[in-house]
């Protein structure tokens, strides 16, 4: 019998929130899955000798990253589309 994990309640601030609303939709994915992927790529670690340590370019940094870059070309768009 598969049992399903038990509903889980967060606080986000409002910016966090359209933040994660924005990667999950840049990522065709829904909000909880995002949140769930991010925070499974924050536990990835890598073994160095004998003590875990984190990665050091998480695929949450990059997706932030690249994130921030389509932000900032749709607002670059948007200033341009104002000067003229």
């Amino acid at each position: 019998m598969t049992r399903n994990p038990p509903d889980m309640k967060i606080r986000l601030s409002a910016e966090l929130r359209r933040q994660v609303e924005a990667a999950a939709k840049s990522n065709n994915r829904t909000l909880n899955s995002e949140i769930v992927s991010r925070l499974e790529a924050s536990f990835r670690t890598v073994v160095a000798g004998d003590k875990m340590e984190a990665s050091t370019t998480s695929d949450v940094e990059i997706g932030q990253l690249l994130q921030r870059i389509k932000w900032l070309e749709e607002r670059m768009s948007v200033v341009e589309e104002q000067r003229f």
